[in-house]
């Protein structure tokens, strides 16, 4: 069994995962639905590959832009 290239959000979405941001700096985590994070992201004209999102995203508790994002099963 191969493995499943993850590389832009609706990747996440079509392969049923949610998108689990973490803050490098602090910790923080937050969870998004894949899909609505891809119709934010279209809205807003940004890209949806994942190495171009993580430094877009700010945290909310420290303000620094320094996300990760990881894929996780949808609840």
């Amino acid at each position: 069994m191969g493995r499943i290239k993850l590389d832009t959000i609706t990747d996440f979405a079509r392969r049923g995962y949610d998108a689990k941001v973490v803050c490098g700096a602090c910790g923080n985590a937050a969870h998004w639905n894949a899909t609505e994070l891809a119709m934010e992201l279209q809205r807003r004209r940004k890209p949806l590959r994942v190495e171009a999102v993580e430094p877009l995203m700010k945290c909310s508790a420290c303000g620094k832009r320094r996300a990760v994002i990881q894929p996780v099963e949808q609840f």
